[in-house]
């Protein structure tokens, strides 16, 4: 099994300090508890810089030597702390700053927000090194107790039944089980990313992995300090970079809800994970709907009622917008989500209705259903809403999976859900997804649907043991569905979710601010946009994937502002402009704010026309332009 890793950053001036610290910690090593690495590994003639790099990217720990000489080393402050920094944000990096000698780290802006070791302050060589190793002991024992903290094979629950061998085929090739799962106890909630999938039963967290079903830790009832079991956990989401929100209602009316996010982190698959809380917000009042993510935002309703935009990264209230007081939307309100330009409201009354999301006003009533219908939760590929509409449970009446579009507030389809084995209640189970081209539905038939999106025409389903109580959900390459006894079926894509995209955005690194507004506005437009951000995962080689995703695309939107093209665009428009001569592929220059003309070394795009943001990114008229470049139809704005 592959140690975790413990990098050590220092001057080479502390060489003496570096090694008294090493003394300590091979005592840990000696003991099969981690791996130690410094530069003293690197051998002749190897690169060192590159050694460096691989030894940062696979660093569980880093202990950084904190001197005048560390912080005023040109090479550390370059090159090892923004890798340790970065790794720290995107994967939950453990890092260690040890003041070893008297030094002005407090006005060291990055370093005065960590938790320093000794706790004091004070430097492990002061007082003429009286204490030197009583503070470097103590450090030593605190990363034993991290290391040791990790959770073993037989540590994890007993009850959770892994399946192994050739995954399965239907008769229609068309999909594949990878794998079933096992949690004997009443599921709530069903959430799922690319790291993990997330079964709530009774207050309890059970986190798997995506890839076998198999736990990654033990139970959870409650993330450091914070116990679950004082709240009533009532929705969440996942957010683009994966962490976790859970709306958290308390017992009694006085108190205030929360919404927690919680991050999972995994260094590798041969390390344990570990959950921690990122922020926690807390509502103004006991009344806190489920969110919904757009772009870097979290949206939910509170107490007013209002409509309350929080920023992904902290919690922070961005705004807060008065949303209509003629329902009672806490109580009416199904679900809610955003298309196109428009915030849409799913009310139990049957009623679709979509709001200004800058006012909060009502714009239109986009559907209102039969009478003793009822709504599922919406779900959007941004230009059309999909729902369920289920009768009444003594009905006769089939079940029903709609297709709205919302620009002009027609049905575009509806699929009605067949009857299951015996005859069993055909009602929508849960909240529609959407995966490119595919929309999953579950019904309480038993069955799991794949229709294509743009007809309603079934492509498969598949049959679970019991009734479908939760999902379906996506983890990037399987769709997940839970039964009322807690079996967990993952199923591989249809070949319709080959991810594809609509466009590339080109930009350098400077105008990524802007660009990714850009992006959530062409999400919210139903479009799917390459960028860099999302789409490169942790460790892969930046270039390769570039270059495999020139080959996914439809168009390409090469972005100039004020300082130009970043090196890597110029990349970029080589391949596209090939790839455009033999696919026809449409470039789109697009001029940001700051830029009148397209400069004179590009001559040869000066030939195609492009689009222009005179003030700012989300300007609707050159929005509107672009997706019309993007997509070869000029969008309409009915409502």
């Amino acid at each position: 099994m592959t140690l975790p890793s413990v990098f050590i950053s220092y001057s080479h001036k502390d060489e003496k300090e570096k090694e008294t610290l090493l003394s300590h910690l091979d005592v840990l090593q000696q003991a099969g508890l981690i791996d130690l690495w410094s530069d003293d590994r690197i051998g002749a003639g190897r690169n060192w810089e590159q050694e460096i790099n691989q030894a940062i990217g696979r660093a569980r720990i880093a202990i950084l030597l904190v001197t005048a000489n560390f912080l005023t080393s040109d090479f550390i402050l370059q090159q090892e702390v923004p890798a340790l920094l970065k790794r720290r944000q995107s994967e939950g990096l453990i890092i260690f700053p040890v003041i070893a000698k008297a030094c002005a780290w407090r006005e060291v802006d990055w370093l005065a927000k960590m938790s320093v070791r000794p706790k004091n302050g004070k430097p492990v060589w002061g007082d003429g090194g009286s204490h030197v190793d009583e503070d470097l002991t103590v450090i030593a024992e605190e990363i034993a107790a991290i290391i040791q903290s990790s959770v073993s094979e037989d540590q994890l629950p007993a009850y959770v039944v892994k399946s192994h061998g050739v995954p399965e085929k239907s008769a229609e090739q068309e999909y594949q089980v990878l794998w079933q799962t096992q949690i004997p106890l009443k599921p709530q909630h069903l959430f799922a990313s690319p790291d993990y999938v997330c079964l709530v039963t009774n207050k309890t967290l059970h986190f798997l992995s995506p890839t076998n079903g198999a736990p990654l830790l033990p139970p959870l009832t409650a993330i450091g300090n914070f116990s679950l079991t004082d709240y009533a956990l009532t929705g969440g989401a996942v957010t683009p970079s994966g962490s976790l929100l859970l709306t958290l209602l308390p017992p009694h009316s006085p108190d205030k809800a929360r919404l927690l996010a919680l991050k999972l982190t995994r260094i590798s698959t041969a390390q344990p994970a570990n959950v921690s809380v990122q922020w926690i917000y807390k509502a103004p009042s006991s009344q806190l709907s489920s969110p919904i993510i757009d772009n870097k935002t979290a949206y939910l309703i509170q107490g007013g009622p209002e409509l309350v935009a929080l920023d992904l990264e902290r919690g922070q209230v961005q705004r807060v917008i008065p949303l209509p007081t003629s329902y009672n939307l806490h109580q009416d309100c199904v679900s809610f989500a955003f298309a196109t330009s428009y915030l849409c409201l799913a009310l139990c009354d049957g009623i679709i209705l979509a709001l200004d999301p800058e006012t909060g006003q009502i714009v239109a009533t986009l559907y209102e259903r039969p009478e003793g219908e009822q709504l599922s939760p919406l779900t959007t590929n941004g230009l059309r809403l999909f729902f369920g509409l289920s009768p009444d449970q003594k009905s006769a009446s089939p079940s029903y999976v709609c297709a709205l579009d919302v620009i002009s507030g027609q049905e575009v389809w509806k699929f009605p859900m067949p009857p299951g084995p015996s005859g069993q209640h055909r009602s929508i189970e849960g909240q529609p997804l959407v995966v490119n081209k595919t929309l999953y539905v579950t019904g309480r038939n038993h069955y799991l649907h794949a229709l294509v999106i743009d007809t309603g025409q079934e492509l498969w389903h598949y049959e679970m043991p019991n009734r479908i109580k939760l999902g379906p959900v996506w983890t990037g390459t399987a769709v997940i569905a839970a039964d009322q006894q807690g079996n967990l079926h993952a199923l591989s894509a249809t070949e319709t979710d080959v991810t594809e995209f609509d466009v590339f955005l080109a930009h350098n690194s400077q105008d990524k601010p802007q660009v990714e507004t850009i992006a959530g506005e062409l999400k919210r437009r139903g479009l799917r946009p390459w960028l860099d951000k999302e789409q490169i995962p942790p460790g892969r080689w930046f270039q390769d994937i570039i270059q495999q995703a020139i080959t996914q695309v439809k168009s390409a939107a090469i972005f100039i502002g004020p300082s130009g093209l970043g090196k890597w665009q110029a990349l970029e428009l080589r391949s596209f402009i090939s790839q455009c001569v033999e696919a026809d592929l449409p470039v789109i220059p697009v001029l940001l704010p700051g830029v009148n003309n397209i400069p004179e070394k590009l001559l040869f795009l000066k030939e195609l026309n492009w689009v222009r943001f005179t003030h700012k990114v989300d300007d609707a008229e050159a929005l509107d332009n672009l997706e019309w470049g993007i997509t070869g139809k000029h969008p309409q704005r009915n409502l």
